[in-house]
């Protein structure tokens, strides 16, 4: 996410409320970069991963589950 725009990524060293305060103020108040950064996140989301996940997790309990879709 953050290769495409979408995130931040904040060291635990600077990883406080006044820097937390200012990224958020900053990110917050200015929409046209926040459109971008929301643009982003959408376009790296993935419709089927909560399915897809779950298959994985099936798969490796070795457990079926009946669906109805």
């Amino acid at each position: 996410m953050v290769a495409a725009g979408a995130a931040d990524v904040v060291s635990e060293q600077k990883f406080a409320p006044v820097a937390l305060t200012s990224l958020l103020k900053e990110r917050l108040t200015n929409t046209a970069v926040l459109t971008a950064r929301a643009r982003a996140a959408y376009s790296l989301g993935r419709p089927d991963a909560a399915r897809k996940l779950a298959d994985l997790a099936e798969d490796a309990a070795a457990v079926t589950v009946k669906r109805d879709a």
